[in-house]
């Protein structure tokens, strides 16, 4: 027999979101001689591989139909399923939750039977209750009082992920978790060691509604813990740190005593998040021109993007680039995914004026037209106008540009495509590379597959293998003009053809000052989107680029900007802005801004640590200079100033 914990999937969440916890308590009981065992599954009608009733079974739509009802049966199944399971025999079982899934865990832990199964309950960022939780994540919304008026908000997104607002408030009722009332009553008559660590920085989660419930009187201990971490843990140096903070904490309560947990290297969690993420389908932007132009602009008449140049986060972070680029009047201006302007905005209220030279460049037309609206109102004079030019352009290189490189030897080993292909998952490039030979190397670049060849790969490889060393040789004999057209890929992702993006439309040391404003997360592969902006900046010219950090909290800036607009008296407000408009324009926002963090953990986006990202400029051929960090504080992003690497640096 050994302790289980179970890892319930948060709203929204799947069970790969917190392999970092897994791998933290694993390796540490591991190390110490240990047993321990975790268990981690994704929910009934919601994300992941469970089932999912046929009109909720693509994104946003997966938790259509969840509930909190069936949260706490998929809970209760694993919990009855431990008691009788031939492979896993639970000489006690732990529960470790995260946000919203802490109500499906009380409506568990109520049953008498299920607490008997259940030793100990650990709630992270853990909901206390439904109502004022969404209340702030609504935007004052409340969605139990719409139900309760007979208002129906038919099919109602949160942080991105849509629900039946009307069967969805209806079982949170039922259930009696809605309250903070409820929350006191359940947490007197569950007669079993319960710890609730919260965020010091997560605005969600009210640290005064935790220090009532948990100060209820009841027959086993209450600790409450907090950590410097907003509301999201995955995969940040804070979030490792609380999860090795979860592991002592199991540990002191399995063994009785506390230890000093080994935090998982930057390699052994990038092997672990790569091994996750190749084993489920691509999940990517089915229109990503059309998602993109709603994220800037905004849908029907609301605002887009715009609404987060009220924040004060995004504020600090357009006078930190600012900075960062030290402007003069004889510098020419290139802001790569420019989006509406803003930034060039920014410097003509800042500044009074711009540059001699500024080229706003992104994917959006539209949001660009918005752009020359916005700065034709700010720049007076019709010769300062002429300055500003709009580009349209896909930052997103050819894809093909990586098969280009492997065949003229500028990536040496195999594996190393697997940052560089879609769809080519590491563990399969591995295996590739293992069994390499001058036969495979001939395939590898482009010798037609012969039956004799494909005999002797199937021999060598297993299919998902066999499919990839396929695919790749038909792109490859595509690359060098052997096949007349893109090849249909059985395994691969390779759109477009040759005829896409090799080179930016702007002459080479066009510009000496250009500034990447949080754009490189969302291309696939930035060091060729970073080697082409290295041709186009000017000898001894400066790169300033910004990237959201992993983990990055919405619930401090999405709150606090909400605050700022509740404040506004009306006569202060934009022109044409009422309080509404500006309030139903975060909500759509935040909504949008959570999508794309549902992107980056599923790994089609990826919010760079600074680490990561000094090493993408390396590759490309840059030098970092300087690291700023900024957008709030505590700081959910960061700027870096870097500059071409010549041939004797």
């Amino acid at each position: 027999p050994v302790p289980v914990v179970v890892v319930p999937p948060a709203f929204g969440k799947t069970k790969e979101t917190l392999f970092g916890l897994a791998l933290t308590l694993v390796m540490n009981f591991r190390a110490l001689g240990e047993p321990l065992a975790v268990v981690r599954y994704d929910g009934i009608r919601r994300k992941g591989e469970s089932h999912k009733d046929p009109e909720a079974s693509e994104p946003p739509y997966e938790t259509l139909n969840s509930s909190t009802s069936q949260g706490a049966e998929d809970l209760r199944a694993v919990i009855d399923w431990l008691q009788v399971s031939p492979k896993i025999k639970a000489s006690s079982i732990i529960l470790v939750t995260f946000s919203l899934a802490a109500l499906e865990a009380r409506v568990v832990l109520r049953d008498p039977v299920c607490q008997q199964h259940v030793q100990y309950w650990v709630s992270c960022m853990g909901a206390l209750e439904f109502r004022h939780m969404m209340n702030r994540i609504n935007c004052g919304l409340d969605l139990l009082e719409q139900y309760q008026l007979g208002i129906n908000l038919d099919v109602y997104p949160i942080l991105g992920n849509y629900i039946r607002h009307v069967p969805y408030a209806s079982d949170i009722i039922v259930n009696g978790v809605g309250t903070l009332e409820q929350a006191r009553e359940d947490m007197g008559r569950i007669g079993l060691p319960v710890t609730w660590i919260y965020g010091q920085h997560d605005k969600w989660i009210r640290p005064e509604f935790i220090r009532d419930v948990m100060s209820v009187q009841a027959d086993a201990p209450r600790d409450i813990i907090s950590v410097p971490i907003g509301h999201t843990a995955r995969t940040s140096r804070e979030a490792l740190r609380m999860f090795g903070t979860i592991t002592s904490l199991i540990h002191r309560y399995l063994h009785g005593s506390m230890i000093q947990p080994l935090v998982p290297s930057r390699k052994d969690m990038e092997i672990m998040r790569r091994a996750e993420k190749d084993r489920l389908p691509p999940r990517d932007l089915k229109n990503k021109r059309g998602y993109w132009r709603r994220y800037l602009i905004g849908e029907g008449n609301l605002i887009g993007f715009d609404i987060m140049a009220m924040a004060d986060e995004y504020q600090q972070l357009m006078r930190d680039q600012m900075r960062a680029l030290d402007l003069r009047a004889g510098d020419r201006l290139l802001d790569l995914g420019g989006g509406t302007g803003n930034f060039v905005e920014h410097v003509l209220r800042d500044l009074g004026e711009i540059p001699i030279d500024v080229t706003i460049a992104d994917l959006v037309p539209d949001a660009m037209k918005q752009a020359r609206t916005k700065l034709r109102d700010r720049i007076g004079r019709e010769e300062e106008r002429d300055r500003v030019n709009l580009l349209a352009l896909d930052l997103e290189m050819n894809r093909y540009l990586a098969i280009r490189r492997f065949l003229d030897g500028e990536i040496g080993a195999f594996e190393e495509m697997a940052d560089k292909v879609e769809n080519l998952n590491l563990e399969s490039a591995r295996k590739i590379q293992e069994d390499y030979s001058p036969r495979l190397h001939r395939i590898l670049r482009g010798e037609k597959i012969t039956q004799d060849h494909e005999d002797w790969l199937k021999t060598r490889f297993e299919l998902q293998e066999f499919r990839i060393i396929s695919d790749f040789n038909a792109a490859t004999r595509y690359v060098r003009r052997l096949a007349d057209r893109p090849p249909e890929y059985r395994r691969l992702i390779l759109p477009g053809t040759l005829a896409g993006t090799f080179h930016l439309p702007v002459k080479p040391g066009c510009y000496n000052k250009i500034l990447m404003s949080l754009v490189l997360s969302y291309i696939f592969n930035p060091v060729e989107t970073l080697r082409e902006v290295r041709r186009v900046i000017a000898p001894d010219g400066l790169l300033v680029l910004s990237s959201m950090r992993p983990d990055t909290d919405a619930s401090g800036p999405f709150t606090r900007l909400l605050e700022k607009i509740e404040a506004m008296p009306e006569e202060t407000l934009p022109s044409k802005m009422p309080k509404s408009l500006l309030l139903d324009s975060l909500r759509a926002f935040l909504n949008d801004a959570q999508a794309l963090t549902e992107l980056e953990e599923a790994g089609t986006f990826d919010f760079f640590d600074s680490e990561k990202l000094d090493g993408l400029l390396d590759e490309a051929g840059w030098i970092s200079l300087q690291r700023i960090d900024t957008y709030g504080d505590p700081p959910q992003g960061y700027i870096i100033v870097a500059k071409s690497r010549t041939t004797h640096e």
